[in-house]
């Protein structure tokens, strides 16, 4: 990558080891180092199955990021298929991303109190996600232990017909926790631990755009959950525009729907994506 970019790898390194890095850095703020970034929605009912997500950055960078659409031959020959959508030098999976055996996700920052000083990048665990057959697969991928810092999975795939919240902690391994979204249930996920019994540094902006979750429901189709990722109401909006005291931009908003029903029948075209 840093040769076909024409940068220094080192530079590359270090972008791609943020997460981790800031958390250590001598000469920033408790405050600073953890920014809260990114909404993630579930919905699952007789209706829609169906993931929605804000992808958010302190710098804006909604002219520069960009889709990488890749095919990889694996180990045994077959072609993998995928799609991510990431910022400029990211590895791809770091972010938004769906694959050819139909397993799709995107991911969120988590604040443990703990942080270990050596280990796997995030960035890299993502990459290690994209290759993904299904959802145990991707979960034994996400959990890969020596993970130096925490993050969030939020997974679906349209084969098994399954949205899945993992989130895993500090070292990877067991330190991990997965909620199922069953039918009939909408969720919220943003920089919090909400599964996993996990210390943590508490977060304004995602405690208000869960506040605004509760005040929006019942969240139940797409438009619905347009409607909230799309929320500029309050102090910390969902939908976010550097507006002090937020300091985040929210550069994407995509949803992926993975199954509709029309009329009590499925309709079995394939699942699409939308962005916004």
């Amino acid at each position: 990558m840093a040769a076909g970019a024409e940068i220094n790898s080192t530079a590359l390194l270090v972008k791609n080891f943020r997460e981790e890095l800031v958390q250590f850095a001598p000469d920033v703020s408790i405050v600073d180092r953890r920014v809260s970034k990114c909404s993630s929605v579930f919905v699952n009912n007789q209706h829609t199955l169906a993931l929605g997500h804000n992808d958010d950055w302190t710098q804006n960078w909604r002219g520069l990021a960009y889709w990488v659409l890749g095919t990889e031959t694996q180990a045994d020959g077959t072609k993998l298929r995928f799609a991510t959508w990431l910022y400029p030098g990211y590895l791809a999976g770091m972010d938004i991303t769906y694959n050819s055996y139909g397993v799709v996700y995107s991911v969120n920052s988590l604040f443990p109190t703990k942080f270990e000083k050596g280990g796997l990048g995030t960035a890299f665990v993502a990459r290690h996600l994209v290759s993904s057959t299904n959802l145990v697969d991707a979960r034994r991928r996400a959990t890969t232990l020596g993970v130096s810092s925490a993050i969030s999975y939020n997974l679906g795939s349209i084969r098994e017909r399954r949205l899945l919240e993992l989130e895993v902690g500090t070292g990877g391994g067991e330190a991990n926790a997965i909620l199922e979204i069953q039918p009939g249930r909408s969720y919220f996920h943003g920089n919090e631990f909400t599964v996993l019994n996990a210390s943590q540094y508490p977060d304004t902006s995602t405690q208000k755009r869960a506040e605004m979750w509760a005040q929006m429901q019942p969240v139940q189709n797409i438009s619905a959950i347009r409607a909230f990722l799309g929320s500029t109401a309050g102090e910390w909006p969902v939908y976010r525009n550097h507006t002090a005291p937020d300091d985040c931009f929210t550069e994407l908003t995509g949803n992926i729907r993975t199954a509709c029903w029309h009329a009590g029948s499925l309709d079995r075209q394939p699942a699409y994506f939308t962005t916004t």
